[in-house]
């Protein structure tokens, strides 16, 4: 991994200041400060809940109340939230930062690293609410013992890295790609939308179709929440298969992203 990442300097102080700045930007002029960031998924889990279990009455293989369906949904779209938003950031960090990036020699991965961790910061509290919420209503319902729960929680812990490894290298090409290409911002939006709709995220695995079924298990969100859910919905260690290939995934993504941005950074001063 060091030689993969040879070359790429990464400051703390530099990654901690950017990220700092991220979410002082993001309160900068708003009353509600960062309660923003947490409405607009709130809102669209509502839109969601109301749109899959009140209209189309979505139910679950053995599940048929919509209680366990909203939870089951929400435990899948508050980890994918965090990464869109991520990649959003991530990929619109070069472009942002133009002066900077032309007048100051400092390592550009920091912008990238930090930006994502800023987005981090923000989800990291609903997400260890739903984590406690899940956890309890896991032991509660005897879905597993107490004696597990640290094991639990270092497995969400450890999903959690890799995601945010995941969207560090995915966030790392896109934004070298859209120094140069800057309608990839403009598309972007689109693509994670028909990924996210393309994850069991608002609906069951179930309901994919038979021929569909062997591209989903291409998805590496799909692995993701799958992971997540049988943690925080069934109260199940996942399947070490989908561990293995989210780790994989996770490592390559970052390896090639890292890759990208170390043969593109040098034309960013010339093209910006």
């Amino acid at each position: 991994m060091k030689s993969v990442l040879h070359g790429v300097t990464i400051r703390k102080d530099l990654i901690a200041y950017f990220a700092r700045r991220e979410l002082r930007n993001r309160i900068a002029g708003n009353i509600g400060g960062l309660a923003w960031t947490i409405v607009q998924p709130l809102m669209m889990i509502l839109i969601f809940i109301f749109i899959f279990s009140v209209v189309l009455k979505v139910k679950l293989p053995g599940k048929a109340n919509t209680p366990s369906f909203t939870l089951f949904m929400i435990s899948g779209f508050i980890p994918w939230s965090q990464f869109q938003e991520g990649i959003f950031r991530a990929s619109a960090s070069i472009i942002e930062n133009r002066d900077a990036v032309k007048k100051i020699s400092f390592p550009l991965g920091t912008l990238i690293v930090g930006y994502v961790l800023a987005v981090g910061l923000i989800y990291l509290v609903p997400f260890i609410l739903l984590c406690l919420y899940c956890i309890g209503r896991a032991i509660h319902l005897t879905l597993i013992p107490i004696t597990k729960v640290p094991i639990t929680l270092t497995l969400l812990a450890t999903i959690y890295l890799l995601q945010t490894t995941f969207t560090v290298g995915l966030g790392a090409a896109l934004a070298s790609l859209a120094v140069y290409i800057r309608d990839t911002l403009q598309i972007l939006p689109i693509l994670m939308q028909v990924w996210f709709y393309a994850t069991p995220i608002v609906y069951p695995k179930e309901m994919v179709p038979e021929k569909f079924r062997l591209i989903l298990s291409a998805n590496p969100w799909y692995a993701f929440v799958e992971c997540y859910r049988s943690l925080l919905f069934y109260g199940k260690i996942p399947s070490a298969d989908k561990v293995v290939f989210i780790t994989l995934t996770s490592v390559a993504v970052l390896i090639i992203g890292v890759r990208i941005f170390k043969k593109l950074r040098d034309g960013f001063v010339d093209v910006l």
